[in-house]
C-alpha cells in the first residue's frame, strides 16, 4: 500500500475486500479480479478502477449485497454497442436493481452531470429501479423507476438501499457506527475543498475571493453541524431522500443564522449562494 495514500478511504475499502476474498490485486498492482456474478479481471492502472473497486467492496461489505448478485462491465441494450454499465446490482430474482456509474475522484461538475445522464440512460435501458454515480468521494443516487425519465431533483436519494431494503431518509446519523461520518485523508480533504470551491465559483460567475468567502461560510456550517448534532440524530449538512435544493438550503442556512445571532460581529453577511449551488 502506497505510503502517500495509506489513509485513503479507497485503500481502506480495497484492503477490506482483499481480506474478505471478494477481490484480488496482482502483486505488481497491474490487474484486479472481481469475484462476483462472473469473475472479471481488468487493468488496475486506471484511476476510475480504484473507485469502482472501492465501491464494489462497499456494496458487499457495507450494503450487504451478495457478490453473486453483482456484475461488472454489463452490456447495455438499446444503447451504443460499446456502452457498458460499470456496476450492476441484481435482485434475488435476477432483475436489474441498481446501475452504478463510476468516475475518478476530482471530476468537474459538468463531467459529474454527464455521468448522471449516462447512469440514467443505462438504468432506463436495463429497467433498473435505482441509479447511482460515484466519482471518488462525491456520490449521488436516484429513484429511477418511480419517476418520469427526465426527473433529476424530486427523485434524488440520500443513499441507495441496504440489502434490498428501504431507502434511508438520511445517510449520516451521529453516533451510529454504520451511519457515522468517515475520516478522510489529508489529500482527500484537500481535493474535496478544491471541488467545493470550483462548484461555488461556478466557472467564473463569482470572483475568486467571493467564492472563497462563500465556501468558508459553508465549511463553518459543516463543522458546527458536526459539533452540535446530538447522538442519534441525522446531521443537517446533507441531502435527504426526495429533498429539494430549497429544503436543504433552509436547513443549512438555519445553522448559519443561529451563529449570526450569537456573534454578529463575525458573521455579518448572509450566505449568498442559490440553493442548487449549496
Amino acid at each position: 500500500m502506497n505510503e502517500d495514500n495509506h489513509d485513503s478511504i479507497f485503500q481502506r475499502n480495497i484492503q477490506r475486500g482483499i481480506d474478505k476474498g471478494i477481490i484480488k490485486i496482482e502483486r505488481d498492482g497491474s490487474k484486479i479480479t472481481y469475484f462476483c456474478k462472473r469473475d472479471y479481471s481488468t487493468s488496475f492502472k486506471n484511476p476510475e478502477e480504484k473507485v469502482r473497486a472501492s465501491y464494489f467492496c462497499e456494496l458487499v461489505l457495507d450494503y450487504s449485497y451478495p457478490p453473486k448478485n453483482i456484475d461488472i462491465e454489463v452490456i447495455v441494450p438499446r444503447r451504443t454497442p460499446e456502452d457498458r454499465a460499470d456496476i450492476v446490482v441484481y435482485d434475488e430474482d435476477g432483475a436489474e436493481y441498481i446501475v452504478i456509474e463510476c468516475k475518478k475522484d476530482g471530476i468537474t461538475d459538468a463531467e459529474f452531470k454527464q455521468a448522471i445522464e449516462q447512469a440514467f440512460g443505462n438504468a432506463n435501458s436495463l429497467r433498473a429501479k435505482f441509479a447511482s454515480v460515484v466519482a471518488g468521494l462525491t456520490k449521488t443516487a436516484f429513484d429511477v423507476a418511480g419517476f418520469k425519465p427526465s426527473e433529476r431533483e424530486k427523485n434524488r436519494l440520500s443513499d441507495i438501499p441496504k440489502k434490498y431494503g428501504k431507502t434511508p431518509k438520511y445517510k449520516f446519523i451521529k453516533g451510529e457506527a454504520d451511519k457515522e461520518l468517515k475520516e478522510v485523508s489529508r489529500e482527500e480533504l484537500i481535493r474535496a475543498l478544491e471541488k467545493s470551491h470550483d462548484t461555488v465559483w461556478q466557472g467564473g460567475k463569482l470572483a475568486p475571493t467571493t467564492a472563497f468567502d462563500e465556501v468558508s461560510k459553508l465549511l463553518f456550517c459543516k463543522l458546527r453541524d458536526e459539533k452540535t448534532t446530538k447522538k442519534g440524530e441525522p446531521y443537517s449538512f446533507q441531502i435527504g431522500t426526495h429533498e429539494s435544493p430549497e429544503e436543504v438550503f433552509k436547513r443549512i442556512d438555519a445553522i448559519y443564522q443561529k451563529a449570526k445571532k450569537e456573534d454578529a460581529e463575525v458573521f455579518k453577511e448572509d450566505i449568498r449562494l442559490e440553493p442548487k449551488v449549496v
